[in-house]
């Protein structure tokens, strides 16, 4: 079968960076007997795959100008990873939604994603074969709100990452390249809007010792929010931070707190779990999907059950309970499990 994979997004850190790796690292092994052939607009290099370099680094542009290169191909189906498909392709395809902050939290955007959604993405709903989303979530959105037959859309959760070990000495020196406190609490993803970052910190005002380490790019929109955490001294802001030091934080971290208004999956929930950390997260969207049993959960906006549960969390007894749920929580998640799921469902669409 002749599978082709329509992959624009280069990014090489976040969430989406970690599913495009940890898809293809589980998928292209399933494909022996397929042609794969990989669209994408960045260079990279995989084996056993034909690598088509789209002529445009812009998504939006490789999106609308795709479609007779694909064509051409002659592929039996076309799985594309980011939302959408591209325009003027015949191929069947099956479309993943990771999400849809786009109708949900619209001012986390830029223009170009904008378009995107409000063009590209009724018409993606309208000509897609079948859908993927990464939870029940989102799923229920999609159909929803999006108004995709359920019966057009499958299932498929992500998975936790791989567990990596670090000696005493080798996170006493991750801690002091970044200059971290003893103990601090920890939050891992963009800084945007929609992360409700502000309740963090309003919560934060009720822990005078307590310190708060962010990790993560920062979003245009978000200039006003980097203005109060720079004027705090109880915040370390630190930007991007390379997958193995970030790791090493999240096992340095009293707990992981997570308070996003809206989630289509919520994998740092499941990387902190992985990495013995207690996770303090809402219960909005796909959050408690995710975190189970294994968190301590509060309303958006609630800071005072926010400031409770930083003090709670701090009590050894309730962190030992927390970690071990967490780690009986992501034996529930596989990598392996979600790239089987989209490869019968490649296999299924192809061959109809």
């Amino acid at each position: 079968m002749r599978i082709g994979i329509f992959l624009t997004d280069g990014s090489v850190e976040g969430g989406v960076a970690t599913y495009h790796e940890n898809l293809l690292s589980h998928l292209i092994p399933l494909c022996k007997e397929d042609q794969l052939f990989l669209f994408r607009n960045n260079k990279t290099s995989k084996p056993s795959v034909t690598e088509v370099k789209l002529p445009f680094d812009n998504q939006l542009i490789c999106e609308l100008t795709a479609g007779p290169l694909i064509n051409s191909l002659h592929l039996d189906v076309l799985l594309c990873t980011m939302q959408t498909k591209p325009l003027f392709t015949t191929v069947p395809s099956a479309v993943v939604i990771h999400d849809i902050s786009c109708r949900r939290r619209v001012e986390s955007f830029s223009l170009e994603n904008r378009i995107r959604n409000t063009f590209l993405l009724p018409l993606t709903c309208r000509q897609a074969t079948h859908f993927i989303t990464v939870s029940k979530s989102t799923c229920q959105e999609v159909h929803g709100l999006l108004k995709v037959p359920k019966e057009k859309i499958t299932i498929a959760q992500e998975g936790p990452p791989q567990k990596k070990r670090y000696s005493q000495k080798e996170l006493l020196k991750i801690k002091k390249r970044y200059e971290l406190p003893n103990s601090f609490f920890l939050y891992a993803g963009a800084i945007t809007p929609r992360k409700n970052l502000r309740t963090l910190l309003k919560a934060l005002e009720h822990l005078p010792e307590a310190y708060l380490v962010l990790t993560g790019g920062v979003q245009k929109q978000s200039s006003s929010l980097v203005k109060m955490i720079n004027k705090n001294p109880q915040v370390h802001l630190l930007g991007h931070v390379p997958r193995k030091d970030l790791v090493a934080l999240y096992k340095l971290a009293l707990a992981f707190v997570y308070p996003s208004l809206y989630e289509g999956f919520g994998l740092p929930v499941l990387e902190s779990q992985a990495n013995g950390c207690p996770v303090i997260t809402t219960t909005e969207t796909s959050l408690p999907e995710v975190a189970g049993e294994a968190a301590l959960y509060f309303a958006p906006f609630d800071v005072k059950k926010l400031s409770e549960h930083m003090i709670t969390v701090q009590d050894r007894a309730v962190k030992k309970r927390l970690c071990k749920k967490g780690f009986d929580n992501i034996k529930r998640f596989s990598w392996s499990v979600h790239a089987k799921t989209v490869y019968s469902l490649l296999r299924q669409i192809g061959s109809q």
